[in-house]
């Protein structure tokens, strides 16, 4: 195996005819005391045309340019059999929709409580990128044990929910309004 450091070799300069005789901080090589000052402006202009031909890094991404979940909602509930809830949603694109509900359902307690997120299945997006379906009426099928699964019919679409919740099994008929415009 040949040896790494007898096979070194340095990657060479952008501009290797700009830096013969000028030390790394642009001063002559022989200065006792080289200052770093920038490169004079013409192998700057020379440096800025070789680095724009280098190719680019594509650029990072991140979960929020691709979201798997469309919103996020927060639902507090009461009633025995049957209740009422009320539930606060934002939405990927920050608009917020507030939410009455009526159901049925059965749990150990009289109170509930859930922080889901959703994906809509269907063709979610209006023209502008943004969920369309939330605002309005749906209904709503939810079983929690801590883990919590549901599922919400809207006029425009399907939405499959996972989160967190009280014990519940409970189907609800809600209403939703959007209470800001967010980003559209």
């Amino acid at each position: 195996m040949p040896d790494p450091i007898a096979s070194y070799s340095p990657r060479p300069a952008l501009l290797p005819e700009a830096d013969a005789g000028r030390s790394a901080c642009f001063g002559p090589e022989d200065a006792s005391a080289a200052t770093c000052a920038p490169p004079p402006d013409e192998d700057l202009a020379r440096i800025s045309a070789r680095a724009a031909t280098l190719p680019m890094p594509a650029p990072e991404t991140s979960v929020a340019d691709h979201p798997f979940f469309d919103y996020v909602t927060l639902t507090v509930g009461i009633g025995a059999v049957f209740g009422g809830s009320l539930s606060a949603t934002v939405d990927r694109e920050g608009h917020v929709y507030l939410a009455a509900a009526i159901g049925a359902g059965l749990g150990p307690t009289i109170g509930t409580v859930s922080l889901t997120a959703g994906h809509i299945v269907d063709d979610p997006h209006a023209a502008s990128g943004a969920p369309s379906i939330i605002e309005g009426d749906s209904v709503n099928g939810t079983v929690a044990y801590g883990l919590s699964l549901g599922a919400t019919s809207y006029p425009g679409g399907t939405a499959l929910e996972i989160g967190i919740g009280t014990p519940q099994i409970g189907v609800s008929f809600e209403h939703a309004w959007e209470i800001n415009g967010g980003e559209r």
